[in-house]
């Protein structure tokens, strides 16, 4: 079956976040808030994703500002990061900065982590 002719609850996660990232997409923003955009997308589709951000970064002068828990794609999409805690920047600058000498603790935790896949709670109480 076509994607366009299903409706909407038909639709995957995936899927419906890449349909309103189109209809975003659609009327030619300067600026794109994704909250968690990589979340309910396979491993293909967030390498696609990525991809697309970039090209229209680059393209369309597209600024975009990305929250995400996901480091590893922060680390290829992101040209600056800011590291929150609490809704407090804990440490902010340009990625491969940041990531490569991480200064405070919690970023240190957050990149230590980012292969354990275990929460700050977990690790904190191991």
């Amino acid at each position: 079956m076509e994607l366009y002719s299903r409706r909407g609850m038909e639709l995957s996660g995936g899927e419906q976040q890449r349909a309103a990232l189109a209809r975003l997409l659609a009327v030619k923003p300067i600026l794109l808030i994704l909250d968690e955009p990589f979340s309910a997308q396979d491993v293909e589709s967030q390498v696609n994703l990525v991809k697309l951000f970039k090209k229209l970064n680059k393209e369309f002068y597209l600024t975009m500002i990305c929250i995400s828990h996901d480091l590893r794609i922060l680390r290829n999409l992101t040209s600056r990061v800011i590291i929150l805690k609490d809704g407090e920047i804990v440490e902010s600058g340009i990625t491969n900065e940041v990531f490569n000498n991480p200064q405070k603790d919690y970023t240190k935790f957050l990149l230590s982590a980012e292969s354990l896949n275990l929460s700050y709670e977990e690790i904190k109480n191991k």
